[in-house]
């Protein structure tokens, strides 16, 4: 077909002249290079240089005029409805990829599209991630579709109709699965099949790995659990150390909180504290354990993976949120081992129950009680729903009449989510100038009402007399300043003094805290969401648990040494952190662009020395994927106790 298009054209290119060409298609073109201008070199700076931005406009406007080109000799109807859906088409998935990145810091793709659903969910995000630049994108879609709907000639000599509509088809899958360009990192890459490169070859390996990893479970049958590696992720809790049930018997509340970055704890803004009541807890009048060097562990489920994975211990994918890939899964997470230690399990959130589908999924995952939006009284509404202070007031009293000791109650938060715009009403922290309408300086007052709603729910504990029996642990979902937005880079480096990085960004805090604990430790040992079930199970006691786990108790000095954090969004798959570096591997594939860095000075390394750590990091992924894949957790769970029963 390819030959048959080149001496179609050289046949078109000899019957043409210059002077034969429509004005209005040289108008076409005109405003086809300045709405790709606009998008590649005004919106997409994300550390492309120039050179790149503009090849990547020159590339999209020759696409799509060659595209117009065949378009402008069918009949005219279908030119004018073809070329208008394309227009507009077109400027729904620029928009969409720049705010889709901002928000993700990375690029869509088919396994991504089940989360649309949830977009009404963050219209305030959408509507305040609006740019200038957008309006310019607008104007030139809209004076493309004027010059359509007025103008349509066929002064050039026409192509058979096989040649036109083959073009067409081949051109338009072009420009939108390949020729959608995105620029970054200094080179220019297709923006959805960049992601969709990196997924697919994922998926290869991982089936690969599943064939692998049936036939080794079934051979351990056999054998027992010998084999190393399946022998290390069934025993990490089997360990004793100093903190091993100290908080045995007690209450356990955990409370994931939306949006809470560790760069907000300890810090002042325009003179003031913006967590006043968080640093008294990871102060001098703390109690219990602040993990600094704590970090989010998420696939496409965002707040929703932060609960699922910690309390299973288990890495998200790519493909879809946890709940939508391994609710029906037989898991053994922490609302099921607390039901078979006698525990009464509560699970609460102040959003709609069909949010990622929480009033299906919570009783799936092992809780026994669950309320969810529709169970509270709407009576604040903050953001998205339900305002914390209002769910904290409602849970407690519902927790301390109706919920018998001992018990897990989980919680998710809701008032600081994006674009954390609450109503002024509720801002004590005066706004500096150049903070004005940004999400920095949203985020600023957003965190302070949180904070406030957590001083209320330690002073409802304290005066019902519920906190001298409960062991209170509060994490973060997820960061608020992405660090794909020039805007918030811009704020972030100006608040820290400092260049903005992807430590600081995922960088969120785990405090667990016990009214009867004497001091406050602090751990500075890297840790991440996964982390948190077998830390939690350590310190209730729990040590007979025999579930898969790939994260460590971080209150062991021999199993969390020399510990990595794997990530697998915002960074893709194979990029990780540690205490001494931070891996970023490349987006297109080729090893030696990626990026390596010294969290100590920031400086750039020689990213050959990240080769082996990130294919470690990909095969525990990759490993994790394909037992959950197979539903094999339990067969583990099996084999791990015929093996200590045999000892």
């Amino acid at each position: 077909m390819v030959k048959r298009l080149y001496l179609q054209w050289e046949n078109i290119k000899n019957k043409t002249n210059i002077k034969s060409i429509p004005k209005f298609y040289l108008t076409l073109v005109l405003f086809i290079f300045l709405q790709n201008f606009i998008y590649y070199v005004l919106i997409f700076r994300n550390d492309s240089d120039f050179l790149s931005r503009i090849t990547a406009t020159f590339l999209t406007t020759i696409m799509e005029s060659i595209f117009f080109y065949y378009l402008s000799y069918l009949k005219t109807l279908y030119y004018k409805i073809i070329g208008t859906i394309y227009l507009f088409l077109h400027f729904i998935i620029m928009i969409g990829i720049d705010m889709y990145f901002r928000y993700f810091n990375s690029y869509p793709s088919i396994f991504r599209a089940s989360q649309s659903v949830y977009l009404k969910e963050i219209l305030d995000f959408i509507i305040s991630s609006f740019k200038i630049e957008y309006i310019g994108i607008f104007l030139t879609t809209l004076l493309l579709e004027i010059i359509l709907l007025t103008f349509h000639k066929k002064d050039f000599h026409r192509p058979s109709n096989k040649i036109i509509f083959s073009s067409l088809t081949f051109l338009f899958l072009t420009i939108f699965l390949v020729g959608t360009y995105t620029v970054d990192k200094g080179g220019i890459y297709p923006a959805i099949t960049r992601v969709s490169f990196n997924e697919v070859i994922s998926q290869k390996r991982g089936e690969k790995r599943k064939i692998q990893m049936k036939n080794e479970i079934e051979s351990m049958k056999e054998d027992g659990l010998t084999n190393p590696i399946y022998k290390k992720l069934m025993t990490k809790n089997k360990h004793q150390n100093q903190y091993t049930g100290i908080y045995q018997g007690k209450n356990l509340l955990v409370i994931q909180i939306e949006g809470l970055q560790n760069i907000v704890l300890n810090h002042k803004y325009n003179g003031e504290e913006i967590t006043p009541f968080l640093n008294q807890l990871i102060g001098k009048q703390g109690r219990g354990f602040y993990f600094t060097n704590y970090f989010q562990m998420l696939g496409l489920g965002n707040s929703s993976d932060a609960e699922f994975v910690s309390i299973h211990s288990i890495y998200p994918n790519t493909r879809g949120s946890c709940y939508e890939q391994y609710s029906d899964l037989d898991l053994y997470g922490l609302p099921k081992i607390c039901n078979d230690k006698g525990y009464y399990t509560l699970g609460m959130h102040g959003n709609t129950g069909s949010f990622y589908k929480r009033e299906e999924n919570y009783p799936k995952v092992g809780f026994k009680d669950v309320k969810l939006g529709e169970d509270f009284t709407q009576d604040e509404i903050i953001l998205m729903g339900l305002s914390d202070k209002s769910f904290f007031r409602q849970s407690i009293e519902y927790i301390n009449h109706q919920v018998p000791e001992p018990y897990f109650a989980f919680m998710v938060t809701l008032s600081s989510h994006t674009p954390f715009n609450i109503d002024p009403k509720y801002h004590e922290i005066p706004i500096l100038p150049e903070d004005q309408d940004t999400i920095w300086g949203n985020y600023i007052n957003g965190i302070r009402y949180l904070d406030r709603s957590l001083q209320y729910l330690f002073e409802e504990l304290e005066e019902r007399g519920m906190l001298d029996n409960t062991v209170i642990a509060m994490y973060g979902d997820h960061h608020a300043m992405s660090i794909a937005d020039p805007q918030n880079i811009q704020s972030m480096n100006q608040y820290l003094g400092r260049e903005y990085r992807f430590d600081d960004m995922m960088n969120i805090p785990l405090i667990i805290y016990c009214k009867e604990a004497e001091t406050l430790e602090i751990k500075d040992n890297i840790g991440s969401h996964l982390d948190f079930l077998p830390t939690i199970l350590n310190l209730m006691g729990w040590t007979d648990v025999s579930t898969p786990m790939f994260g460590v108790d971080l209150l062991d000095e021999k199993e969390s040494a020399n510990h990595i954090v794997p990530e697998q969004t915002y960074m893709l798959k194979g990029s990780f952190i540690t205490d001494d570096w931070i891996f970023e591997i490349s987006r297109d594939g080729v090893f030696k662009h990626s990026n390596l860095w010294d969290r100590k000075t920031g400086k750039k390394l020689d990213v050959s020395q990240a080769k082996d750590l990130s294919n470690q990091v990909i095969e525990e992924i990759d490993f994790c994927q394909s037992l959950l894949d197979l539903d094999m957790g339990r067969e583990l769970i099996k084999l791990s106790k015929i093996t200590n029963e045999e000892k």
